[in-house]
């Protein structure tokens, strides 16, 4: 059998323990971590390996020479991920309805929108260190009267200029206040979104720029450097009459968002969303196309999606059966 274990999910420990009480019935192991970048604290990686079987890896990332994954007999990278995981959400009944409620469809081409009252957007919940200096660097900028901005918990990091407080838009009731998958009713209002993705030193695309990708909407990352020029090798076309990515390879990160926020100073209002709607249409297109299409999995991957794991967190198997059942442009 093939014993399958995520990076996250419930009741680890005990999967670890049944796998060493039954090594004798297992001829392969498979390790998902799609949901981080790589098996940083992964705390059962010795264990797994001393049963000695083949042990396989799927990572939701590019290679990034991660010292952690090696001694693993393959180690499988899916960098679009994410779009899959992403599209599974969004056409979720409740979630398409509030989205779709807003002209927003994840799975159609959609009206372009011509006015906006605020600049950009940018939505944070988990106060890291870069989502902290973004926020820093807009108000020293005074981009924030430009903006609509969602900041759910406080940090630790020390402003130098933002007196930080907790900023909600429309999600206020408790029990939507933590939602990716829905995003407010001013989301429309604002020319751009600033995706604060989750890692600042490593290439992850997530649920955070999936969702300005299959919503049609233009975006520009706080992440990673050559996060931009990373999108540009999976394909998607950059919004360079928009934006100046020279910051993209700048090594320093302090620097890099430095230069990414005083950019966007340069912006005009009345940009003509026009000149890149082809992009924008082109870009869902694409990223439709590795959500959606089994072809695009790991090979693994849709070997264990052929029945339903007990195991595996996510399940492959409705991964793909939602996959397979849902209609796309």
């Amino acid at each position: 059998m093939i014993f399958t274990i995520s990076r996250w999910g419930n009741d680890l420990e005990e999967q670890v323990v049944w796998a060493e009480q039954n090594s004798e019935k297992i001829t392969k192991i498979v390790i998902v971590a799609v949901f981080e970048m790589d098996l940083y604290g992964y705390e059962y990686k010795d264990r797994l390996l001393a049963l000695n079987k083949p042990t396989f890896v799927i990572v939701g990332s590019i290679d990034q020479k991660a010292d952690t994954l090696n001694g693993f007999s393959n180690v499988i990278y899916w960098p679009t991920y994410w779009l899959t995981e992403t599209y599974y959400r969004l056409c979720k009944e409740d979630n398409r309805a509030v989205n779709e409620n807003l002209g927003l469809y994840y799975n159609k081409f959609q009206n372009c929108n011509n006015k906006f009252d605020k600049l950009y957007i940018t939505m944070n919940k988990a106060p890291k260190f870069h989502r902290a200096l973004v926020m820093d660097l807009l108000y020293k900028n005074d981009l924030f009267k430009d903006g609509y901005l969602i900041y759910r918990e406080l940090s630790r990091y020390e402003f130098k200029y933002w007196k930080q407080e907790v900023l909600l838009l429309d999600q206020k009731d408790e029990k939507n206040l933590f939602n990716q998958e829905i995003v407010p009713y001013q989301y429309t209002n604002a020319l751009f979104q600033i995706v604060t993705e989750s890692h600042e030193n490593f290439f992850f695309l997530t649920e955070k720029t999936a969702i300005p990708l299959f919503f049609e909407k233009p975006f520009i990352v706080a992440g990673s450097k050559d996060y931009h020029k990373n999108l540009k090798t999976l394909g998607f076309k950059l919004y360079e009459e928009l934006f100046d990515y020279s910051f993209d390879e700048i090594e320093d990160l302090q620097d890099r968002y430095t230069s990414l926020i005083e950019s966007l100073k340069k912006i005009p209002y009345n940009f003509d969303i026009n000149l890149i709607y082809d992009k924008l249409r082109y870009n869902k297109g694409l990223a439709l196309e590795y959500a959606s299409n089994i072809k695009n999995f790991p090979d693994l991957w849709n070997e264990l999606a052929l029945k339903p794991n007990h195991h595996l967190i996510p399940d492959p198997y409705w991964r793909n059966h939602v996959i397979n059942s849902t209609q796309t442009i």
